[in-house]
């Protein structure tokens, strides 16, 4: 193959690589504007019902943290899926009229959602990060 050839054939790998990445951002575009319109309600809610969720909680200590509530009283009133068993869980807890939203997937592991003055006090006592955003904002960025 000569030089010119191997020219071209750079050129025309280079222009089906602009030409693919350019389609691919008109269809991803649409998709991703759809997916942050559908978060938007759910990210206004957290906020206007005074919510407050501590993230990242690893898998030992959210289990430690689910026993030590239901021993104080709490109790299961939704579980969806089981800790370490697939690739989602959600389990709600409740006492009087709270309710705490226990959530954990293997890739950011666990998390706590619950009324924000509970949950402040809850990371003060087991030394925790408490952040006031909805757990699915940071994929919005």
């Amino acid at each position: 193959m000569g030089a010119h050839m191997k020219t071209q054939v750079v050129k025309f790998f280079k222009m089906t690589y602009k030409l693919i990445s350019t389609l691919l951002w008109w269809v991803f575009l649409p998709i991703h504007l759809l997916i942050r319109a559908l978060r938007y309600p759910a990210k206004v809610r957290f906020r206007v019902l005074g919510r407050a969720i501590i993230k990242n909680i690893p898998t030992e200590e959210l289990k430690w943290l689910t026993d030590d509530l239901k021993s104080d009283g709490w109790r299961e009133s939704i579980l969806s899926g089981l800790l370490n068993d697939g690739d989602y869980a959600k389990m709600k807890l409740k006492a009087g009229g709270t309710i705490l939203i226990l959530e954990w997937d293997p890739w950011s592991e666990g998390s706590i959602e619950g009324p924000a003055p509970f949950i402040e006090n809850l990371g003060r006592d087991y030394d925790m990060k408490v952040t006031y955003e909805w757990r699915w904002s940071e994929y919005d960025s």
